[in-house]
């Protein structure tokens, strides 16, 4: 049985290694089962958690606002998209450190907003901006075709469109 492993290992580097032999998840190979797949590193530093699964590996840079998405195999870069500042944020121009996640076809980032980008293109799909409060300052959670995050407030979003839910 194979079973990749992500590493973040900060300052924007993404390590992927392959284990061979592992029956669970509590497992761990030693280091003669284990290889490094791919390497990425960007200039600028890595702002979140990424998002990965067996095709795609999705992360914010620190300072410039972009998302890439990467090939999950082979570490080749699919698309990059640069994100708008929010005006106001505290720290305009720089992602927050919120984790990045998926719903079907999307990829959720939150960055001071919170935006659904298309899984294929990069394209913004949809974005949720709070008039009083930065919806995207901490990290999104995707349950049950819904996106949790929190700012001042708790917010409930349907996944697909970036709605926010009815009370």
């Amino acid at each position: 049985m194979l079973r990749r492993r992500w590493t973040f290992l900060g300052a924007g580097c993404l390590l992927v290694q392959l284990a061979a032999g592992l029956s669970g998840c509590d497992d761990v190979a030693s280091s003669r089962d284990r290889r490094i797949l791919w390497f990425h590193a960007d200039p600028t530093g890595a702002a979140a958690e990424p998002y990965a699964d067996s095709t795609l590996a999705v992360f914010t840079s620190f300072n410039d606002m972009r998302v890439m998405a990467l090939d999950a195999r082979t570490g080749a870069l699919r698309w990059q998209q640069r994100l708008p500042s929010a005006p106001g944020a505290p720290y305009s121009g720089m992602p927050t450190f919120g984790n990045v996640s998926a719903f079907q076809d999307l990829i959720i980032v939150p960055a001071w907003d919170l935006y659904g980008l298309d899984r294929a293109t990069g394209a913004v799909r949809w974005k949720f901006q709070a008039s009083d409060d930065f919806a995207g300052y901490g990290s999104a959670f995707v349950a049950e075709g819904r996106v949790y995050s929190v700012g001042q407030y708790l917010y409930a979003l349907d996944a697909a469109t970036g709605a926010r839910m009815a009370r």
